[in-house]
């Protein structure tokens, strides 16, 4: 079945991507957070009025540039205004009010891309153009991200250009026609994908993949807060640049090239080393938008196709950066092979706890586009374009890295959650994100335990923590502690029984350790062996581990309500030699 051939019913769905967005809307915070926004500054003889022409062009050629998400009866549809009803406009900001400095211009520039837009009642779709002085212009274009994604934008300036190049010659855009618009994808989408609750449906399948791979996943997956995250986050946000030496990008490249990655692929695995030397501990899931333009006809459209995917990485000591990259190389590719599954499905396949707090399943997300080999999407004759950063001032998760890959940079920036995050932490993770990516490029076989995470001032308060008078420590056990407290206090209570008040004195309890550690001994267990204790909060549970310590084996603790093949899995790795259990 192909987009386009099924026929449109009288209130058309909404996508799957722009119901979640509804969904964030109606949660709040800054009402340019799903803004999408494009500075460009203009240098020549612009023909404003041609300019003018083009834009309404523009949104009359993409219905998803003048769509409004309804909802209707607790369900969302949506509105596609007709292209005569849709008043879009490229707004002046008169010369008079604009040639007060550079500062102006920047704030004005903000206040135009940071106004939210009423889903219901706008079109997602506003144009304006700043004239600094003379010849020098910006155009400042603010959509909403339910109507375009990222990979749009080529889309969108390519057909701002044409319309442009033909208006200012006098003469309609001679492009042809649009086979399909994103309304028709919408209802192709829902077609396609069926019921999650079908288990032959297409979601359902690709589901079943998600519920495994963010199994047990951390709830958190983010580096450590400077301050608690408050109940109801602001979502205001700071930002901070970068850019990649240039002989460490050509280094990335070759080490891309000599383990069979991409550069996203590195990217990720140097997000996924930094957050977890930052506190993210060493199972981190980043958040991904993809281009999920995965039908013919969907290249030269304009509409919010993207989807996220939770990427996991699982980072292991001894493995080196190589190794790591050959794992991360294998996550991507799954996703990508599982891409259809919308977000919001993933998260109530896995199970997730929602919280207004934090972003569910990651809180640190990864947009990175690749720039290379194409033209300037802008091209408006007799005057030159050059694209500048629009900050929307806001965050979508703690941490939003925006990476832009060029033939010979690799640029970026980072928006971090002000509530949660002081700006010197957010250099600090640009700088060992910095560190990373130089490892990646010049030392690729070094051990992830052996990455240097701290830099000279870290080492300097890390050395001023140990000064003081030495304190000396015994040599003792925990099993020789309990055995002292024995024959101190022999009838002391040792262990509560909450379920029952039973009491157990540390003579009563020892002798329980001592007749289960010879029976563990009887069973082959001997100093170093493992031993699965898979009881619940008991008695029984304190005498097991401390009998397994008496035994001089370790225990493996293994909580009873995990699912049998968690169990089953723990038990392989840990290779125990008996299992101490209550059935």
């Amino acid at each position: 079945m192909r987009i386009g051939d099924l026929p449109r019913p009288a209130n058309l769905p909404a996508s799957f991507g722009q119901q979640a967005l509804w969904v964030i809307d109606r949660l709040g915070g800054p009402g340019g957070r799903y803004v999408v926004p494009m500075a460009l500054r203009l240098s020549g003889e612009l023909d404003v009025s041609a300019l003018d022409a083009a834009v309404k062009d523009v949104v009359t050629r993409h219905e998803a540039l003048r769509t409004l998400i309804v909802e209707d009866n607790g369900r969302l549809r949506q509105v596609v205004v007709p292209a005569q009803d849709a008043s879009v406009r490229l707004t002046l900001i008169p010369e008079d009010l604009s040639g007060s400095g550079g500062d102006a211009a920047e704030e004005r520039i903000a206040d135009f891309v940071r106004r939210g837009f009423d889903l219901a009642a706008d079109i997602p779709f506003r144009a304006g153009l700043l004239r600094e002085a003379g010849t020098e212009w910006v155009l400042v274009l603010a959509v909403h991200h339910h109507a375009v994604d990222e990979w749009s934008l080529p889309v969108l300036l390519g057909d701002l250009s044409t319309a442009y190049q033909a208006r200012s010659a006098g003469r309609e855009p001679g492009w042809a026609p649009l086979k399909m618009q994103y309304a028709d994808y919408a209802i192709w989408q829902r077609e396609i994908l069926g019921d999650p609750a079908d288990p032959d449906s297409e979601l359902a399948q690709h589901l079943s993949y998600w519920r495994n791979a963010l199994a047990d996943a951390p709830e958190e997956s983010t580096i450590a807060l400077d301050r608690s995250r408050p109940a109801e986050p602001t979502h205001q946000g700071g930002d901070a640049e970068f850019a990649v030496a240039s002989e460490t990008v050509a280094g990335l490249r070759g080490a891309a090239q000599r383990n069979g990655v991409s550069m996203f692929m590195i990217v990720q695995a140097a997000i996924a080393l930094t957050v977890s030397a930052l506190g993210g501990g060493d199972d981190v899931v980043i958040g991904s938008p993809v281009g999920g333009r995965t039908e013919d006809g969907l290249e030269n459209l304009v509409g919010y196709f993207v989807n996220t995917l939770p990427l996991r990485h699982r980072l292991r000591p001894d493995d080196t950066i190589s190794e790591l990259l050959g794992r991360v190389r294998q996550t991507v590719l799954d996703g990508l092979a599982h891409q259809a599954a919308p977000f919001e499905h993933i998260v109530s396949a896995v199970g997730v706890d929602r919280s207004v707090a934090r972003n569910p399943v990651f809180q640190v997300m990864l947009t990175h586009q690749n720039l290379s080999g194409g033209p300037d999407p802008l091209n408006l004759p007799g005057v030159t374009a050059r694209q500048q950063r629009a900050s929307l001032g806001a965050v979508k998760t703690d941490l939003d890295i925006y990476v832009d890959e060029a033939q010979h940079t690799l640029t970026g920036s980072l928006s971090y959650a002000t509530d949660l995050f002081d700006p010197g932490t957010a250099e600090r993770f640009l700088a060992l994100l910095q560190r990373t990516l130089t490892t990646i490029a010049t030392r690729p076989e070094t051990r992830i335990a052996d990455l240097q995470v701290l830099f000279d001032t870290d080492v300097s308060s890390v050395g001023g923590w140990s000064v003081g008078a030495g304190v000396v420590v015994p040599a003792v056990t925990v099993d020789g502690l309990i055995r002292d407290q024995v024959v101190r206090s022999p009838g002391a209570v040792a262990v509560v029984d909450d379920a029952d008040g039973g009491v157990l004195t540390y003579a009563g309890f020892d002798g329980r350790v001592n007749a289960l550690a010879r029976l563990l001994a009887g069973r082959g267990v001997t100093v170093g062996d493992r031993v699965a204790v898979v009881l619940p909060r008991s008695v029984d549970l304190v005498i097991s581990l401390t009998a397994v310590l008496r035994a001089g084996a370790a225990y493996v603790p293994v909580d009873p309500g995990y699912p049998a093949e968690r169990v089953a899995a723990i038990l392989q790795d840990s290779a125990a030699r008996v299992v101490i259990a209550d059935g």
